[in-house]
């Protein structure tokens, strides 16, 4: 079941106005068939703005939460937000893409749920153009604001490698390039048995409207979508000047070398190159196994 950037809307800091824009469902939030059945603590979110502060990330990842009542209600409640999510859909992984590493540490700590987080990274050239063209309720990001959030996104992914139970690195570009083998490897990782995606084919990927909060607006798009890699739009000073900036990371991740793999790595599961995002996949724990194969 994937949720969108569902957590961190109902649980963590995003503002409240995210929460006007409609489910992918189509229908307002709501008087949505999902999240207007769901009853979330109304101190959950009082207790993030708290809590998940970079100047707090020694409460995150050291507090023990029997000492403290604040963190220890806070993952209570998020632990009681994904299995509410998991009773209602039959999910047995849920899939967030709240691009929080902060937010992350705090649910890797959460009882009766296990995090595997994914670390999708994209070219920062291709972040910078894709950031410059407005789509619906989505602002124009300054080329600066794109650097800072993927650099800062990048380096909290890679600080939580060994914090979740479960870990993935995967690049954008190589995943458009095979999303198939890519997404059912790193599907059957986390559910522990082979799973397979028969919405995906070769070049596209067949899309049934979801429940996702917040996100990008092609979240509406339906139907047999193409999946292709976008070449940055940049001029060629602004290329030079965003290539200087990222260039630590570009070269960690294979962008300023010409090999671009497209191969699954032993070690790291998925391996690729985009950074972009952070998603979680939550698999609840409960006293009674949920069955599904959705992913």
């Amino acid at each position: 079941m994937s949720v969108g950037e569902a957590g961190w809307c109902f649980l963590g800091l995003r503002h409240s106005s995210a929460l006007t824009v409609p489910c992918g469902c189509g229908a307002h939030m709501s008087e949505c068939s999902l999240w207007g059945k769901l009853a979330l603590d109304p101190e959950a979110r009082i207790l993030a703005d708290r809590l998940i502060r970079a100047r707090y990330l020694h409460r995150i990842l050291w507090w023990r939460p029997e000492a403290h009542p604040d963190l220890r209600r806070f993952l209570s409640a998020a632990s009681e937000f994904y299995h509410a999510v998991a009773a209602q859909t039959g999910a047995a992984v849920i899939v967030d893409s709240s691009k929080s590493s902060l937010f992350a540490a705090v649910l890797a700590r959460a009882p009766g749920i296990r995090v595997h987080l994914i670390h999708m990274i994209r070219d920062l050239r291709g972040v910078v153009s894709s950031g410059q063209r407005p789509k619906a309720y989505t602002p124009v990001m300054s080329p600066r604001f794109c650097i800072q959030h993927w650099c800062r996104a990048n380096v909290g992914a890679e600080l939580l490698q060994n914090r979740a139970a479960g870990f993935s690195r995967v690049r954008y570009e190589d995943f458009v390039a095979h999303p198939k083998p890519m997404l059912e490897q790193l599907a059957s990782d986390i559910r522990g048995f082979p799973v397979s995606c028969p919405f995906l084919r070769d070049g596209s990927a067949n899309i049934q409207p979801q429940h996702l909060v917040g996100s990008n607006p092609d979240k509406f798009q339906c139907g047999e979508i193409p999946l292709r890699e976008r070449p940055p739009e940049l001029g060629p000073v602004m290329k030079k000047v965003v290539s200087l900036a990222g260039a630590p990371l570009l070269l960690r991740y294979g962008y300023l070398s010409k090999r671009r793999s497209g191969v699954i790595a032993a070690d790291d599961r998925l391996t690729g190159s985009v950074a972009e995002s952070t998603a979680l996949a939550l698999a609840p724990v409960s006293d009674h196994k949920l069955e599904s194969d959705r992913i």
